[in-house]
Formats: C-alpha cells, structure tokens, sequence
C-alpha cells in the first residue's frame, strides 16, 4: 500500500481514537480562562478583526495574552464559541496528528527512516493514547483555550527545526523564524518552550544560530505593529514581575515549597497521596511514562553517531529542559513545568519503535490505556463540584436574563465568578495584575487576606465609588469570605440593594445614595 494511504489511514484512525477517549473523559464545558478568552475576541471583532493594543482601563490587562488564536477566533460566530468552541480544540489536535504524520512522511522520504506498517501503527497508538494529552487540569478541549493552539505551532516548529539541523538551509531558517514569529502572537506557553529549547538545543546541537530566534521574532513583532508590541511586552514584564514577585508567594509556595523538596521532606511529613500524586514529577512518569523511559533508555540502546536519531533526542530531551527549568522555585511562575513535556511526545512516539523492541511498545501502549482508565474514572478529581457549577450558572442565567444597561459593572469579592461574566453583556472588574505595584503590600491590598482568588472590600469599594453604579455578587461563605457587613463602614455615600440570593451568593445594585 502506499505510504500516503497508509499515513492518511492512520490519521484517520488516530483523530477517532482521540475522539473517543475526549468523549469518555466528560470535559466540563469551559475551563477557567474560556470566559477570557471569549471576552477579548470580542473585543477584537469590535475592532474590525484587528489585533487590539488599548483596552478600557478595567480591561487593560487583556493586551497580556497573545492575540493570533482570538484573531483566529473572531471569525466563528458568538453562538458557536459559547457552545461548541471544544471543536477548535478537536481539529487542533487533528491538524497536531496530521502534522505527525506527515513528518514521518518526510523522514521516510528525504532521510532513511523507512517505517513498515506496524511500526507506522505503533508510533501513532503512542502518540495518541499518551495520558499526559488528556489530563483535565490541562483544558485544551474545553472550550476556548490557546494551548492546543500552542502545541501545533511547536510541533511545526521543532519538525522545521529537525530538518534544519540535518541540512541546514536559509529557506528553512525563515520558516523555523516565522513559526517563532507565530508562537509570539500566539502562545505564551509555546514561545516560552522556544526559549528555553533554543538554548538547549543550541548548544547540544552547536547550532548557535538558533539563538536570533527569539531576538528577530521580537523585532519583527515592532514591525508588524509597534503599539501593540509596546503594550504587549510592557504587561507582559508587569504581569511576570507580579506573579514572581508576590503571587507566586501566597498561591503556589503555600500549597507547595518546592516539587523536589518533597522527594526529601514534604511526601514524609503530610503523608498525603492526592499531595504526592499531584506533584509534577509524578504527573509526568504517570502521565508521559513512555518519553521517559525513551529519555533514560536512549543511552542503553541508542547510538550518538546516527545523526537522525540523535537530533531526536536532542529536541526530545528539550522538553525535559524546559520542564527541568520551570519546575525550579525561581522559575514556578512561569506555569506548570509538566505542560512542557507534550512537546516532545511526537519524537518519544518515534523514537519508541525505532529503539526498542515489539514487546517495550505493546507493554507502553498498554501502560497508556491503564492509565486512561484510571484518568477516566477520576476525572472529577480536577475539576469543581457540580453543584458549584450548576450555581454559578444559575447566577449567569439570571443576571444576563436581567440585564440592565446602567448596571453593568460587575464586582464581586468571588475572583473565579467575576471572570465567569466575561461571556455576558456586563463588564466585569478585577484586579489589574498586569500593572505596576511599588511593593507587595500595594499589590495584595486588592486581595482578600493574601488569597488571589478572593477580592478585598476595599478594591470592592474603591470600584463602586468609581463606577458609582452597578451589580454586586457577594460570595457570602464566611469561612473564608465575608458577606455585606464587611462593606456597610465604608458605604457613605452608596446605596446596596438586595435583588435575589443564589445559594452563598447574594445579588446587589448598587447606586448614589439619594
């Protein structure tokens, strides 16, 4: 048969498989940055399907995220993003498995990597039954979410970067820069994997032009658009600045010092399986047990000389780089370090069969589907209680049902349902953590006790006073959030009216006073 067929089959049955296991996980509609998401391709449809550098002051942290996916976005209809955007996830991933094949294609076609059949078959079961694909936490099939956008980008460019490094080339340089290029536009997640991969790459492969990468990209981004570029990296240093300097602090040091310091202490001392099982170390092995055994097993049954192989590992091994950094206290800020590792599966899928025997692989695949099963079964262990959804959908269902444009500044002391309200008609205000603060006091001031999912009464006040008129939902759980009386000393001249309770949510306008 021939090998087009054959690659084009296998798509086919991988893009079903994938479909089956999403559909047996159960997503929940919408993970927590959907409602963001969807807000700023909003705005960039307003904007007559340009990218956008100036926001309104309570939205001016929006400019922080890369525009390409949302500009992408803007061209579906609000209908489809609000119910079926889970589907841009899905072709992602089948342009991500089609993209797979056909650099197994360009292998067996300009070097000498020739796969039969079964080989061709393995590599792909590998590929797509992978755990660490499907962890929910991850949120690239619910809803909108730019980092499926961000995974294809990488594969095109470390497929690029892999011929480029056997066979050098000016034309393939240019494409490499303008997938980098796009990574800028479109991913923070993606093009901070080309930083930290760049580096690696470039001194195990002592290609150091591969370096400019990232310093052209830049100044091509000021070309194409100088405001947006100036706003986009002017919050861009604000928002790293903040979340390293003070979120990172209070949010993940707290829930977990350090993820090596618990291999030597903290698994000792809580003794908590959820705690060890969480930790990214871990999540890896379970989750991506077959690209680590190709990262260790390599030296054992590889050859350094086979210069195709190698390369491999090389760009292999970067996503391991890139996880390594990132999982360092200094570096934590910078997002989870076990999302790095998907970059690498196409090459640990390849490298696989081409390294170890039939009987490694069938046991790998067979270690996926266990794994799978159990993801499957726990998949609720990630995500919020369904009663607390089915409120906060409640709460969007009346509100957006009882709109009232001269009400529609939205404040609440919940972070999480505040940013829910960005797929409704009112304007929700949050925090600005993509501005400067002179200090962490400054910072924390507009948070509730230190926690940066509860908003303090006094960013709540100060914002009433501001807007003078609007909505309020107050999550009235005591425990660890307050209700009214916490505002009533510094509402002189603001009028609360009750409109509806919603479980531990109360509903206000607020106004002047008369």
């Amino acid at each position: 048969m021939d090998l087009i067929a054959i690659l084009l089959i296998m798509c086919l049955g991988s893009f079903c498989i994938f479909l089956f296991i999403v559909k047996n996980m159960d997503y929940p509609y919408g993970g927590s940055d959907h409602a963001y998401h969807f807000k700023l391709i909003k705005f960039i449809k307003q904007n007559k399907h340009y990218f956008v550098s100036n926001f309104n002051a309570f939205n001016q942290h929006l400019v922080v995220c890369p525009q390409l996916y949302h500009w992408i976005c803007s061209f579906f209809s609000d209908e489809f993003l609000l119910r079926k955007a889970n589907w841009i996830g899905y072709t992602l991933m089948g342009l991500m498995i089609l993209s797979f094949n056909g650099f197994i294609y360009l292998c067996a076609f300009y070097l000498d990597l020739e796969l039969n059949f079964l080989e061709i078959l393995l590599a792909n079961i590998l590929f797509i039954t992978l755990p660490i694909i499907y962890v929910i936490w991850n949120a690239k099939f619910m809803g909108l979410s730019a980092r499926a956008f961000g995974l294809l980008l990488v594969y095109g460019y470390l497929f690029s970067l892999y011929f480029y490094l056997l066979f050098g080339g000016v034309e393939l340089f240019v494409v490499i820069l303008l997938l980098v290029f796009c990574c800028l536009l479109g991913s923070q997640f993606a093009y901070q994997f080309v930083l930290f991969s760049s580096i690696f790459i470039a001194i195990l492969s002592s290609s150091y032009e591969i370096l400019f990468l990232i310093p052209l990209s830049v100044i091509v981004l000021f070309i194409f658009n100088y405001s947006y570029a100036l706003s986009f990296f002017a919050t861009q240093f604000h928002h790293k600045r903040n979340y390293s300097k003070f979120m990172i602090k209070d949010c993940h040091f707290k829930a977990r010092f350090s993820i090596w310091r618990d291999f030597v202490y903290d698994f000792w001392v809580k003794k908590d399986k959820n705690y060890l099982l969480n930790n990214p170390v871990f999540e890896v092995l379970i989750g991506a047990f077959a690209a680590c055994l190709v990262l260790v097993g390599y030296w054992w049954v590889g050859d350094s000389s086979e210069k195709e192989i190698w390369i491999m590992y090389i760009l292999l091994s970067s996503s391991f780089f890139a996880f390594l950094v990132t999982s360092l206290r200094v570096a934590r800020f910078l997002g989870e370090p076990q999302r790095y590792i998907e970059f690498g599966i196409p090459f640990a899928s390849l490298l696989c069969v081409l390294l170890f025997p039939l009987w490694v692989n069938l046991l790998l695949i067979v270690g996926n589907i266990l794994v799978l099963l159990w993801y499957i079964r726990n998949s609720q262990f990630h995500r919020q209680l369904p009663e607390h959804i089915k409120i906060r959908e409640e709460l969007i269902t009346y509100l957006q049902n009882n709109f009232n444009k001269e009400y529609s500044h939205l404040l609440s002391n919940d972070h999480e349902i505040a940013r829910h309200f960005y797929i409704t008609s009112y304007e929700p205000h949050i925090p600005n953590y993509c501005k400067f603060y002179r200090n962490r006091e400054d910072f924390l001031s507009n948070y509730y006790q230190g926690d940066y999912h509860r908003i303090s009464p006094q960013y709540l006040l100060d914002e009433m006073k501001l807007c003078q008129k609007g909505t309020l939902i107050l999550y009235t759980n005591l425990l660890k959030f307050y209700d009214e009386n916490a505002l009533m000393p510094g509402l002189r001249d603001i009028q609360l009216t009750h409109l509806k309770s919603i479980g531990k949510f109360k509903i206000f306008q607020f106004q002047p006073k008369d």
